[in-house]
């Protein structure tokens, strides 16, 4: 598994755990996909590396 893919399925287990019914209630604009893309624009202006 490259490093990105690490990165991306840690997001995705993280994300599942913080993106519950609760946090659904409060912010329903967010889901996983949502919180991938923001995470992929920090770790772009971080380190200058693709995270798609």
């Amino acid at each position: 598994m490259s490093e990105k893919e690490f990165q991306k399925s840690m997001v995705i287990k993280l994300g599942n755990l913080v993106v519950n019914d609760n946090f659904k209630k409060i912010y329903p604009e967010y889901n996983i996909e949502k919180i991938i893309k923001i995470y992929s624009e920090l770790y772009k202006q971080e380190g200058d590396r693709d995270y798609d």
